[in-house]
């Protein structure tokens, strides 16, 4: 963080500063919003790849390569969340109605797409967490990815 600047910076515009800059906001927050995911997504691309480069696939592939196999449990984390921001980007997910001080009565009318929007923090805040962890101890503030394409060829006559 100090070789990024602390919390001098207004305007995140690296990786590092970017997920810095949304995991407090997210810690300044008491309630999860759709628009996170997006944050959190965007954080992950920073991170991960390339402009243009496919979302969902490069991460599947680039993410365990920096911080191990994801729990066999947890392996369709990945296309569950992108879909989820495609919705929500896209328009196809609800909104919350602001709450200011009201009571939780009603709750159960939303509460499935809470759970759904509060899981998908947890797990992008979780693999941030651990690439910037990595990056601390490799003492580094981006990672530069290199793809080798093997062509194998046999004799099957």
């Amino acid at each position: 963080m100090e070789r990024n600047g602390g919390l001098s910076y207004f305007l995140a515009d690296t990786p590092v500063k970017k997920a810095l800059a949304v995991l407090l906001h997210l810690s300044y927050k008491c309630d999860v919003e759709a628009t996170d995911v997006v944050q959190l997504s965007q954080v992950l691309e920073g991170f991960y790849l390339s402009k243009g480069e496919p979302k969902a696939r490069g991460l599947s592939k680039k993410i365990p390569a920096v911080i191990g196999d994801f729990p066999e449990n947890g392996k369709r984390w990945l296309n569950d969340i992108y879909k989820l921001r495609s919705d929500i980007v896209h328009g196809d997910f609800p909104i919350f109605r602001p709450r200011y001080g009201e009571e939780d009565s009603g709750f159960d009318t939303v509460e499935r797409r809470y759970w759904e929007i509060s899981g998908a923090i947890d797990r992008g805040v979780s693999i941030i967490i651990a690439t910037v962890q990595d990056l601390i101890i490799k003492n580094s503030d981006y990672y530069a990815f290199k793809e080798e394409i093997v062509i194998e060829t046999g004799n099957y006559s």
